[in-house]
């Protein structure tokens, strides 16, 4: 009986020695594989980033929980010389900065130079982050999924939302490639004088409501005051091309008789209306209280303009994916 205890405590110490020889092997401890994996994964980034001349356009996301769309923005790579050229909405400049591609925690990191538009608009207007260096998860045939270090500022915890980059030559981004490569001056709020001191109304179908949006706007112009607010917003004093113009909104629809309307500032430019909150300037109504308020209602912080006339404004927004989300006009 002893015997038969000792051969079998005997075959239990073989078998666990086998296994854990085959577990010691199977997973390695000095992170070989996980190397391995960010070692294909940055090859496989190069590729993607050189293998187009049409570039990418990253899908740029507000700060605001309530917003439901995103900006296009068109990013060439150079992966030679380690430049990458930028065009915005906010202007038809093209701008050039550095990048680098680097080794990270069991994944690559996408790092953009000080004063590029990344760190310009992530310090400057109103989106979810505020340094400039992003995980890179995920490769497709037209798509690179990044993702902020931080969750918003540096010294919150890792991991924020995640980014997608389309490749500007597919179908679904042909939109935006088109309308941020397009050389022709577009429709300029700031100079169509016939929609200003009218009451206007806005009017926007969305996807994500069951109801239409409505309320009911006032544009004003900012007069002698135009120059201390340009010299002062965040985002004119990096394209100085935009400018300031003044809205009377009301935050409410059915507006009451008795309403009194908010005075946000409005940033306007070719093709484009937006909204950046910022303390920069007082008072808070016009440049915190106001903006945040209309882009909560929206649920947007931008509108593109896809036309102008005398009498109205006609207005659409994307979403993440590329998708147009919200359309509508402002006018009479």
């Amino acid at each position: 009986m002893r015997k038969n205890i000792y051969n079998y405590l005997l075959l239990v110490v073989v078998a666990t020695m086998i296994l854990g020889s085959c577990q010691k092997n199977d997973l390695p401890l000095d992170g070989a594989q996980s190397k391995q994996r960010a070692t294909a994964l940055q090859k496989d980034i190069l590729s993607a980033l050189h293998d187009t001349n049409d570039g990418w356009v990253l899908m740029l996301q507000g700060l605001n929980a309530n917003i439901r769309t995103a900006m296009p923005v068109l990013l060439k790579f150079d992966t030679l010389t380690g430049d990458v050229r930028t065009r915005t909405l906010f202007s038809k400049d093209v701008t050039s900065s550095k990048f680098l591609l680097s080794a990270s925690t069991g994944v690559p990191l996408l790092s953009f130079s000080t004063f590029s538009f990344i760190s310009q608009t992530y310090t400057a207007a109103n989106t979810a982050i505020t340094d400039f260096f992003f995980k890179v998860l995920e490769v497709s045939k037209d798509s690179i999924t990044i993702q902020p270090l931080r969750k918003g500022n540096i010294y919150q915890s890792e991991g924020g939302a995640l980014i997608k980059l389309y490749k500007a030559s597919s179908a679904r981004m042909k939109w935006a490639s088109d309308l941020l490569n397009s050389t022709a001056t577009g429709p300029n709020v700031f100079t169509q004088a016939s929609l200003f001191g009218k009451d206007l109304e806005i009017r926007l179908k969305s996807t994500f409501a069951a109801d239409s949006i409505r309320s009911r706007t006032y544009f004003d112009s900012w007069g002698t005051s135009i120059t201390v607010v340009k010299n002062n917003q965040p985002i004119t004093r990096t394209y100085p091309v935009l400018n300031p113009i003044v809205i009377e909104y009301y935050g409410a629809y059915p507006i009451a008789p008795t309403a009194t309307p908010l005075n946000v500032n409005t940033i306007v430019g070719e093709g484009l209306i937006y909204w950046q909150p910022t303390t920069a300037l007082t008072p808070a109504e016009y440049f915190i209280t106001g903006p945040n308020a209309i882009i909560n209602f929206l649920k947007t912080d931008y509108l593109l303009v896809k036309s102008v006339t005398a009498n109205s404004v006609e207005v659409y927004a994307v979403d993440a994916n590329g998708n147009i989300c919200i359309s509508g006009t402002i006018g009479l």
